[in-house]
């Protein structure tokens, strides 16, 4: 047996474990990033494909990975056919697939790797969506690397155009005159323009992953890897800034 075979049949076991016949995976990671970090590349572990665009959809009798037209020679070169079917997603989409296939399956997604407006089609689709409270390839991921752990640096005014502090009594002010009493950033490149700061945590584009909220009062709560930022970018950050690990971020 393939070991694209054996992932999928871990990944269905999984699955079965978690109450859900079916999985939809993207492949962006929980920041919905074109660009991701070793440890988010769940699609490529899965399937082989390491394309930057393309999904991942699995049944107990079907699965199938879909890329868009750039991708589709190397879904071929890349993707065990005798394990996976390998389709154009305009042509054969996600959501219909699914609902080919698995009408009347419960189908597991990980919320943290979907958008609200990505999950929709699958709604309209009239499946049976289940939000799972863990990832199930994390669970089969046995050697999956450790999370990106590049310094958190300041990137200076003469650059940036505008120091932090102004640029978050703006939002502030929005936050109020819209009755909000704060607004959470799942992006990092919005967090690295919001607060002056670079990193080196994922190909081609100069961030640190990181989540953060931004108070109606102009405090900022960033939810990053202590580890990542250094005494100088915590001074750069100032009072007004709380450090705390990813994993509070339900909580906070």
């Amino acid at each position: 047996m393939s070991q694209a075979s054996n992932r999928l049949d871990a990944l269905r076991a999984t699955l079965k474990q978690m109450g859900v016949d079916g999985f939809i995976l993207p492949r962006g990671d929980e920041h919905l990033g074109e660009y991701v970090a070793p440890c988010a590349e769940r699609l490529a572990w899965l399937t082989g494909f390491t394309g930057s665009a393309g999904m991942a959809a699995v049944l107990p009798d079907h699965a199938a990975v879909f890329s868009d037209g750039r991708y589709i020679t190397q879904m071929d070169q890349q993707v065990d056919a005798a394990a996976w079917e390998r389709l154009h997603l305009r042509e054969t989409p996600p959501p219909t697939w699914l609902a080919t296939h698995g009408a009347t399956m419960r189908i597991g997604y990980d919320p943290r790797l979907i958008s609200e407006s990505a999950l929709r089609p699958f709604v309209d689709a009239g499946l049976d969506l289940h939000a799972l409270p863990a990832n199930p390839v994390d669970r089969i991921w046995t050697d999956r690397p450790a999370p990106p752990c590049t310094p958190c640096v300041p990137q200076p005014v003469q650059w940036a155009g505008q120091d932090s502090h102004a640029k978050r009594a703006r939002i502030a002010e929005d936050l109020r005159n819209a009755g909000e009493a704060a607004v959470v950033l799942s992006d990092p490149a919005s967090i690295a323009w919001l607060l002056n700061i670079r990193g080196q945590d994922v190909p081609y584009t100069p961030l640190s992953l990181c989540f953060a909220i931004v108070h109606d009062n102009a405090r900022v709560t960033l939810l990053i890897a202590p580890d990542k930022v250094s005494g100088e970018t915590r001074d750069w950050l100032g009072q007004d800034t709380t450090i705390l690990p990813p994993e509070a971020l339900e909580d906070a």
